[in-house]
This record gives structure tokens, sequence and C-alpha cells, in this order.
């Protein structure tokens, strides 16, 4: 007989079995059965093989692994009948464990006893992946435990755990018995058949084995190791993860065993050492406990021999297995041994796996890793003692894992040098990146971060304290006790949330401490800290502090970071408390505070009570506290601004409740003193805010004081306005005498006291007019002529007579949009009922004036810009002035606004008859859209529908925004509030105008060219403008495919009517503008997706039009051919091959209609190929026709390949008037090919 090989040699490659689908053959083949054959998948080629009758009627769902497949199997009663199977028979015995762990890799397969005898472990292995490879396999895996409720997932839903069941039973009951360690009597049996059997069976053991026996050897476990690392080597995946959670199963009931062994030792031990301390000890008792102690030593040793046999035979080999689930469940595994036995497996030798394991390419298995070093770091310090020199290798890598790519892994390194950092492993400094990650995207690692921070928080206590007394030598531990003493557990809670609150302010504030980076740290920290942050009297209180030591005249130290009890606030810690204040209000109330991970749910009924019981609470400390505080920082804006966003949240009832009228009063007049005291946006906006906030909630009379702090603002804000601009006409016309003497011509362009405050008042009438009305009835002319006033300031700008800087046109804009929507705010609430003829005809009048002004402006900026970049000088004259990017960008917003705005007569159309249906019985048809609904009769002059040559100005505008500067001399761009922009081109507020003027122009507009010319600036114009088309498109889908591929189409149009246009006698600017087209054409193209049905038909319709506008009658335009090859190539390979077949008959007549030989009708012809090929099924590729055709010019020099110029108006037009003539040409023609 041929000896066998080692069972752990290992397959040549790990690859995945097919499994065959079952056949009609098979349901009715009587071999199988019934009760099986939903189970067993075999094909004619699976039996074929089976060389007896008595292979194709075994069942396979007998011995070991029938037995343990039901869910009530009793595993201990299944092991004790194969342990005595296997003293009787130890070679049927084993044959039936192979058989075992073949079936539970998904094999049905019997291995017989003299199959095995006669066969090497080699062979056994390779017949197994023969049999899966013809399909003699199960139609589920026995091991997948995850699956649902079907029948043959019902069948195997218990054998995952009863197999592990299996070896843990099979070793825990051997180790109580001679079995498994039976090689300790080998010497002194008494000859009989028993031992000759064990004999016997040790040396067949032997001939599976490829190395040496070890000193100590067990036959029950060289035969079962033997086998499990038999199979834990095979080709096929299914079958060794069967075999690697068995071999792994193995290791761990050795653990418990050598655990058990353990114990029972120390116990031995302390039952010897009592009786040896006896008087007279019992002589006899002592020869047994030395006898029992000595064997439960050698017990463990033998069991420690075989674990680090096992551990050699499976785990080194498939710890590096191709499949991630495998390597990961080593990982856990081998945590878990480390954790059971410390003392064996916490050296180098066995933990440079877990080192290695930690830059696996699969997360799955770096997670694992982690979570069992984790584990390990908390369990116990005597672990981390043992771990010192792999902790000083692979730290470095631990603290790289807080930046990994997958979220999950990240959290978990988190979690692990927080364990290192309350270990005293790592220091202090090591864990600041740790609280940087309270800036991250990922919910799951900003929570991670968040669970850190109060162990960071502990430590820097008592690093605090450590210091102060070794500062004071003493002295501070007793004053502390002699103070502790007499004070209330109440003032020691407050004195310890004020701490706590300090030191999260310390956080937020090295993590940059901006309002949004506060917003999103609180949202962070909230789980953890959400009871310190919503302790709103102690943080209130806060601000009211006062120095005593300044107080008394004593000399006091440096600030320290821990604010303690009567120690007075600095104004940059005052300012930190405010943000955090304010946006833990904002978070108590239920607002998120950044963008959720998933999918946002309505809060529910328990956690809307939570949010006004907040609210109820933070009302109750404001009313006491927060005057004050506003009284006290009102010259501070950084403080004073997030205290008075704090207020919007009051509630106001509790004002009239509590007969706190005049506090009320107090509170609005710190308000106003606030608003006209400061200049900033954020604080202005801020005071509008409260102020709006008195005039919509609380009682009658709160409501009447309200609303007179809100007139007497607009009063102020009005008058001074005016004021203002009339100190600016006189200064522009002092000026231009004093110019006419010599004076500098750079003076006009500096914003001097009259132009700032006239800024000012409109940046006050912004945040005023941005949530209410002016005062209707008000006795001050200002505020009932603003309206004019702003007018008159819009319309001086756009014709280059004004004199106001164009910061402060850009608010007047603004400002007069607004005032002249909440007028048709006021009529359309007043109902059709309550308005005459002649105040819409005169709203009418004041609308169309101001869209007149506002499109007049948007021209006049955009020459201002050419001319700015033309000359390179932003000083020359009144027009370069109006060059910065505030007063487009003013323009585009007011004219979009009104455009959306004046929609609102069919929005209430649609209200009321939603409203009338709600009445009628059973009528429920859900919302109604308001462009279905016409507006009241009377309204119906409201409604705006600009022309197109409007759109096209107020467009060119916008483009300009979106076109990167054409040189360094281009001022960069500034906001209103006189920032400046990260980025020249591609801001967010550009992108988003863009974004509602192409939707307001594809609502009333005929054409899209907005949207189609927006398309342009694909890949071009930054991230947001990326963002602001893709939200484009998907609103444009709920329009149908045809509306996508019109602006598709329109846009391939224009820029082609830009590349045909251009200078002949320049062939390389020629070849650059066909290059930057065909990219343009192949950027449009890759956004649809040849798998999905919707982008297809979109596809279809942009090759259709182009076809069209190609090939108008049965003869091409000869000047257009080039837009077959440049632009709609790109969208053959997105056709379904059925459209390319339909375009493809009338294509063809077009084709021989024409010369072929004729080199300007190779573009057709390239483009016939192309669909012909699509026709096929395949994806076309460039023919060769294509590139004769584009090497018959010059390419480029590098470097002047661009994309089309969109700023130039002229094209654009010419590009409509070409849209229009196609359009025209398809109602008019009479086309012979029909496409």
């Amino acid at each position: 007989m041929a000896t066998r090989r080692s069972a752990r040699a290992r397959g040549p490659a790990d690859v995945e079995m097919p499994a065959a689908e079952p056949t009609a053959a098979d349901e009715a083949d009587p071999s199988i059965p019934s009760e099986h054959k939903s189970i067993l998948k075999k094909t004619p080629s699976a039996r074929a093989p089976s060389p007896t009758m008595e292979h194709e009627e075994e069942d396979h769902f007998d011995a070991l692994f029938g037995a343990l497949m039901p869910a009530d199997a009793t595993v201990a009663l299944v092991v004790a009948d194969w342990r005595a199977k296997h003293g009787a028979d130890p070679e049927a015995a084993l044959a039936e464990l192979y058989t075992l762990i073949a079936r539970a890799g998904g094999c049905a397969i019997t291995i017989t006893k003299d199959e095995l005898d006669a066969s090497t472990g080699d062979e056994i292995g390779a017949r197994v992946v023969a049999e899966m490879v013809a399909g003699s396999v199960y139609a589920d895996d026995p091991m997948d435990d995850s699956g649902g409720r079907g029948a043959r997932k019902e069948t195997f839903k218990a054998f995952a755990q009863n197999f592990s069941d299996f070896w843990d039973f099979l070793l825990r009951d051997s180790s109580e018995t001679e079995e498994l360690f039976g090689d300790e009597n080998d010497g002194d049996g008494d000859g009989g058949d028993e031992d000759d059997a064990k004999k016997d069976l040790k040396r067949k053991s032997a001939k599976t084995t490829t190395k040496s026996s070890q000193s100590f050897s067990s036959p029950l476990f060289d035969s079962v190791s033997d086998a499990v690392a038999l199979f834990s080597g095979s080709r096929s995946r299914t079958v060794r993860v069967a075999a690697t959670k068995a071999g792994l199963q193995l290791v761990t009931s050795l653990v418990k065993i050598a655990k058990a062994k353990a114990e029972t030792r120390d116990t031995k031990q302390r039952q010897l050492d009592s009786e040896s301390k006896k008087k007279r000890p019992n002589a006899a008792m002592l020869r047994a406990l030395t006898e029992a102690l000595v064997k439960t030593q050698t017990r463990i040793r033998g069991a420690e021999r075989m674990i680090a046999d096992a551990f050699t035979k499976i785990f080194t080999h498939r710890f590096r297995d191709v499949d991630a689930s495998v390597r990961a469940a080593c990982m856990e595994n081998i945590g878990k041994w480390m954790r059971s036995h410390p003392l064996f497996f916490l050296s180098d030798v066995y933990l440079k796996y877990l080192g290695w394991s930690l830059s696996d390419k699969d997360a799955k298995v770096r997670r694992t890793v982690l979570v069992a070093l984790r584990n390990l770091y908390t369990a116990s310090n005597e672990n981390l003692a043992l771990m010192d020199t792999f902790n000083a290798r692979f730290q470095p890598r631990v603290r790289e894992m807080i930046n990994d790519v997958d979220a999950s892994v990240a959290a978990e390194a988190v979690s692990v040098l927080e364990a290192l950092y309350e270990a005293g492993v790592i220091p202090r400094e090591d864990m600041e990146p740790v609280l940087a990650l309270l800036m991250d995207a990922n919910g799951k690692i900003r929570a991670a971060a968040a669970a850190v921070v109060p162990a960071l928080l502990a430590g820097d206590g008592a690093a605090a304290l450590a210091a102060a007394e070794d500062d004071d030598q003493g002295i501070a531990t007793t004053t502390k006790k002699r103070t502790g003493a007499g004070t209330s557990p109440a003032t020691e809670k407050g004195a310890k949330t004020r701490a706590t609150l300090m030191s999260l302010v310390n956080i937020v504030k090295g993590l940059g401490g901006s309002r949004a980076r506060t917003a999103a740290a609180v949202d962070a920290l909230w789980d953890e800290f959400g009871e310190t942050l919503s302790e709103w009297s102690v943080a209130l209180d806060a601000f009211l502090w006062e120095d005593k030591s300044a107080q008394t005249g004593k000399s006091k130290k440096a600030p320290s970071k821990n604010v303690a009890s009567g120690t007075a606030l600095e104004s940059e810690q005052a300012a930190g408390l405010a943000n955090l204040l304010a946006c833990s209000v904002r978070r108590a109330r239920g607002e998120r505070l950044v963008r959720p991970d998933g999918v946002v749910r309505p809060p529910t009924k328990a956690q809307k009570e939570s949010h006004e019981r907040a609210r109820e609470a933070f009302t109750q400390s404001a009313m006491r506290s927060l005057p004050a505080a506003l009284r006290k920082w009102r010259s501070d804006e950084a403080v004073v601004t997030p205290l008075l966003e704090t207020a919007c949240h009051l509630r106001l009832e509790h004002y009239s409740l509590k007969h706190k009228e005049s506090d009320f009063d107090e509170l609005t007049k710190i308000v106003g003193e606030i608003f006209r005291a400061h200049s900033g946006r954020r604080a202005m906006e801020a005071c509008a805010g409260v102020l709006f906030h008195a005039v919509r909630e609380g009682s009658e009379s709160l409501r009447e004081i309200g609303l007179k702090r809100v007139e007497q603002a607009f009063v102020e804000s009005a008058e001074k306005l005016r004021v203002a601009v009339a100190e600016t006409a006189a200064a522009a016309s002092t000026k231009k005498t004093s110019k006419k003497k010599g004076a500098s011509s750079e003076e006009h362009l500096q914003e001097d006291g009259a132009q700032f405050r006239a800024r000012v008042e409109l940046a006050r009438l912004n945040a005023l007019l941005s949530l209410m009305p002016p005062p209707s009835g008000s006795k001050s002319p200002a505020v009932r002529d603003l309206f004019d006033d702003l007018v008159t300031i819009v319309v001086a700008a756009a014709e280059n007579t004004g004199t106001l800087h164009p910061r402060a046109v850009a608010l007047a804009t603004r400002a007069a949009a607004m005032t002249l929507s909440h007028a048709l705010v006021v009529l359309v609430a007043r109902g059709s009922a309550s308005v005459s003829a002649l105040e819409i005809t005169e709203h009418v009048a004041l609308r169309d004036a101001l869209l007149s002004s506002v499109v007049a402006l948007a021209r006049t900026s955009v020459e201002a810009l050419e001319n700015v970049g033309a000359s390179g000088d932003k000083t020359s004259d009144a027009s370069s002035r109006l060059g910065l990017r505030a007063v487009p960008k003013a323009a585009v917003a007011a004219f979009a606004h009104l455009v959306v705005v004046y929609q609102r007569p069919r929005a209430a159309a649609a209200a009321t008859a939603a409203a009338k249906l709600a009445k009628m019985d059973g009528a429920d048809d859900g919302p109604i859209d308001p462009a279905d609904c016409a507006p009241a009769p009377v309204f119906a002059p409201l409604e705006l529908s600009p022309d197109e040559d409007q759109f096209r100005v107020v467009w060119d505008a916008c483009n300009q925004l979106l076109d990167p500067p054409s040189d360094e001399t281009n001022p960069a761009p500034v906001s209103e509030t006189g920032t400046t922009d990260g980025e020249d081109f591609g801001d967010e507020e550009t992108a988003r105008l863009a974004y509602a003027l192409s939707i307001c122009e594809a609502a009333v507009g005929d054409h899209r060219f907005v949207a189609a010319e927006l398309l342009a600036n694909r890949t071009q114009s930054g991230l947001w403008t990326d963002h602001a088309i893709s939200a484009l498109l998907g609103d444009l889908k709920h329009l149908g495919p045809k509306a996508v591929g019109d602006v598709i189409f329109y846009s391939l149009v224009s820029a082609f009517d830009e590349v045909s246009s251009g200078d002949p006698d320049d062939p390389e600017t020629t070849v650059a503008m066909e290059h930057a087209f065909e990219e343009f054409a192949t950027r449009l193209a890759h956004m649809f997706n040849v798998g999905s049905a919707r982008d297809r038909v979109v596809c279809r319709h942009v090759v259709e039009e182009g076809l069209k506008y190609v090939v108008p009658t049965s003869a091409p335009e000869q000047d257009k051919l080039s837009f077959l090859s440049l632009g709609l190539a790109s969208f053959v390979p997105k056709l379904a091959a059925l459209d390319a077949k339909n375009f493809l008959a009338p294509l063809q007549l077009v084709v021989d209609a024409v010369d072929t030989e004729d080199e300007q009708n190779a573009p057709l012809i390239d483009f016939a190929e192309r669909i012909a090929g699509r026709a096929k099924g395949t994806h076309p590729v460039a023919p060769s026709g294509a590139k004769k055709t584009r090497t018959r010019r010059a390419e480029p020099e590098p470097g002047r390949r661009r994309r089309p110029d969109r700023g130039n108006a002229g094209r654009r037009r010419r590009a409509h008037q070409n849209r229009t003539a196609v359009s025209a040409g398809q109602e008019v023609v009479t086309r012979r090919i029909t496409f």
C-alpha cells in the first residue's frame, strides 16, 4: 500500500468551484430520496463517475452529516456514538470524519474505509474537488446559516452550529478520559486487543504525517487534525471554509481544556500545600495529590503541544487565505485565544500575525484585528506588559488607521487608541489627530472620536490637578478640603459642569473655532455630552461672572484653560462658549447641525416631547440671565451674535404668563441697540431673527412690542440710507470738480464714510427684508418710498451714473427684489375679492420697471467684466467698478427670485383647489401641481414670463461668473459680506444661481437654452457647478427623457456653432476647437449608462435630433457633417441595438445618395459604420476613415487646446438663431428621409 502524504499538503491554487443548476432529470431520479431532492444537485455528469451501484444508491444525508443537520440534534450523543465507533473500528470512524468535512463543504460524497486506506491525502482531496466540478454538490452551502426561510435554507439552518459543537464536544469529552491523552500509558498497558488497536491507529496516523512526531503524541488528535488540515488546503472555497472552521474550533477547545486543567492544577496545588502544612500530613493523600498534580501538569503540556501542532497545521496557512472571511475568522479566533490563554499566546510568535494583518487589503480583516487588540488592551493591564514589543512596533500603524478608507476600520482604530491612552501607553499629544476626526464627514467616525473625549478630559483634569498641587506645594489640597466642607453638592456640580464646558470650548478652538466647525463638533459630542451641554443656567451664568481679583485689587495670574467659579471669561473664551451654547440650543430643539449619512427619519412623539422640554428649560434660564449677558457683552460682536441666535428659541408665552412684558420690552430694546451698533452680516441677521420671532410668536401685547421695534429699525435704516446716498452724490460731484483741477483718479474707488454708511444701512435692510416686509402705513417718508429709492440706485448703476460702491449696488438690487416680493405676497394673501385691478396694474408696472433695471444692470456688469478683462486696469472708470462679481451675482439672484416668486398666484390657486377637494367626501388625489392650475382672473396679469432676450442677458452675466478668469489681473470674487471666495470660479453661490436660472428658464421658457449652455461647464468650472448640473438633469428627468435629450442636443448645437464660426485661415485654432468640442460631447455622453433604459431613450432622442439637424432633407448639409463624427459619435455606444437598427436603414439611404469617394462625406460614412456596428450589438470604435479625416489638419501645439469661448454673446445669438431655424425647418421642409 502506498504511503499517504500529509493531510497538510495544500492544493495548487484556491479557486471557487461552480455549482451546477438542477435539471429535469434530477427531479425524476429514483436514486435520490424524495426528502433530499431539493437539496442535492446532481447532473448526469456527476452520476457518471460512480463505478458501482453502491455509490449510486448511497444516502448523502446519513452518518455524522445527517445526525448534525436537525435543529434539535443532541451533539453530545452524536460524539459519544462516534467515539464508540472509533474505539471499535478507528479506520471506519476516521473515514466517516473525512466524509463529514467534505459534506460540510457542500460536496455530496462518501469516503469509505477502503478508499481511505488505499488513497493518499492528496488523492482524497483531488477526488472531492473532482466531484464538485462534476456537479455533485448541494444546492445550498451547509455552513451558510445566514439564509432566509426557504425550505432548503431551513434544512441547514442549525448545521453550522452543530458542526462546531461536534468538534468541541469531541475534544473536551475525550480530555476527561484517557482517549485524548492516551500516550501517557503507552508503556503501562496490559497488551490487550485495545492497546493493539491503538498502536495500529498510531502507525496509520503516522502515514498521513510528513513531520516527525514529537515526544508527545495523541493518536486521536493526530488523526482528527490531519483530516482537518487536509481539507483546509482544498481548492474548493466552501470545503476550505468548513475545514478551517473545524480547525479553529479544535484550537479553541484545546485552549479551554488547557485552562480547565490549569484550574485543576491550581486546586491540587492548594490542597497539597494545605496538607503539607499539617502537623501530621497524610502520606497517602500527599502521594495521590502529587501524582495528580504531575499528571495534570503533563496534560497541560500535552494540550499546549497539541495547540501548537494544530496552529502550525491550519492557522499558519489559512491566515493568508484568498477568502477574506477565512482570514477574518482566523484573526477573530486568535484574539479570543490570546484573551483566554495570554501566557501562551501573548508572545511575538503569535502576536506577529495580528500585526501583519493590520495591513490586510480587506476592511473586514483589518477591523477584526483592531477589535481583537482593543479587547486585549481592555481585558487586563498584564496583557499590556506582555505586548510591549508588539506595541512599539505596530503603534504607528494603528495611528495611521484612523485615516483608513473604510469608516468602520477608522472608528475601531480610534477605540484602540483610546484604550492605549487610558492604559498610559501613548501620550496626550498622540491623541490630537483623533480630535480632528470630530469634523469627519462620516457619522461613525465622528461618534468614535466623541467617545474618546471623556477619557481625554479626565486625563487633562488629573494632569491639571497634579500640576496645581505641585505648584502650590500642597496648599491647593488643603484649600480644597477646607472649602469643600461648606460647599453644597449643587455648587460642586455646577463648577464641574462649567469646567467641562470650557474644556469643550478649548477642544473646539483647537479644531478651528468657526461657526460651522462648532456645529459639527456639537453634533458629534451630543451623545456623550448632551446632558452637560444642556445645563443652560450654568452656561449663561458663566457670561456674568466678574473677576474678583480685579475688584479687590489683587494681582491675578494668567487665565487658565479651565474657568473656575468666580473667574471672569476672556473675550475669546466667551465667544467660544457663546457659539457652543447657540449650537447646543439648536441641537436640543431637534435641529440637525450636519447632514446625516442615511435617510432622515421624522422625529418620534417622544423625541418631539423631549425637544419641547429642552425649549422650556432654556426659556426659564434665558429669561433670567440672557438680557444681562447681552448687555454686558453688547460691544463684543463675536460674543453677542451667538447669544442673539439663542433668543430665537425662546417660548415667548412665558413672558405673558409671568406678567413680564416689561422684561420682554427691555430685551427687544437691547436687540435694537445691538442691531444699530454692529455692521457684521451675522449680527444683523441674528437681530432681525429675534425681531421676527417677536412679531410671529407670543400674545398680542408682545407682538405689538415687536412690531414697534421692527418699525423703528426700518425707519432708522431707511432715513440714514437717504442721508448717506445724498452725501455720496455730493462727494462724487466734488470729486469730479477736483478731478478737473488735477486730483487723483484713484480716490473714487475708496469706500469713504458715506459709502460705508450706505452699504451698512443697505445690509441692515437686507437682513430685515429677508424675513419680513416693511411696515405698512408707516408715517416715515423714507419707509414709504423705500422701494423707489432702491430702484433709483439700481437704475443709476445700470446707466453708469451711480455713485455708490458696487457692493452697495448689489445689496440695493437684492433689497428691491425682496421688497417687491413682499408686496406680491400681501396682494395674493388678501384674496382676489379684495384686490382691485388698479392695484394689480400699478404693481405690474413696478415689477416691470424693476425687471428692466435688473436686466440692464446685468448687461452693464457683463460689459464691465469684459472691459476690465481686456484692459487689465481695475481703476479706469465707473463701468470697471461694476465689474466686481458682486453686482452680476445680485442681478442674477434678483432676476431668478422674481421669476420664482411670481408663480405664487398659481400656487395660491393650487392651495385653494386642494382645500376644496379636502372638503369633498372621499376625494384624496394627493397634492395638486400648481402648473396645472390657472390663477384667479384678477391675478392673471401678475404671471411673469420673461422673454428670451432677457434670459439671454442674465445668463451671459451668470456665465461670466462661471468662466475662469482670463488673467491674473482680474479681481478676486468678493461676496456681499466682504469676504473673498477661496477660488476665482466654481464657488457655491454662483453654481446655485446657475441652477436656479436654468430651472426658471426651463419652467417658463421654450428652448431651455440656459440649461443647454450650463452643460458646457461640466468638469470645467469646479465641483459646485458639476453638482448643480447633476441636480438640474435630475429635475429635468421628471419632465421625461425628451426634455433631457433636448437640453443635450441644444447644448451640442450651440457648441458646434462656435466651432463652425471659427477663422478658417487659422487651422491650429480650428483643430483645437474641434478637439474641445469632441471632448465636450464625450463628457456629456459619459453622463449616461447604456444599462439604463431611461438613458438609452435620452441618447436615442439626441441622435435622432442630431441626424435631423445634419440631414434635414434627403441630402446632408456639407458644413454640418463634422457634427456627426465630433458630436454624435460619443452617443452611439449608449444606444440600444434595436434603436441602432432603426437608424441604420434611413441612414444607409443617405449614404447611397452621396459620393463615397469624396473626403467631405467621410464623417457621414464613418458615422454610418458606427451605427452598423452598434446594430450588431458591439461597441463601435473609430473607423479608419475618421482617423484619416482628422489627420488632414495640422495638430495644435501643446497647450493651445482649449474649450470653446462661451463668453462671446454674438456667437450665442447665432447659435440661438440656428436652433430656431432647426425647429422651424422641421415643421416646413418636407423630408424624404425619416429617422
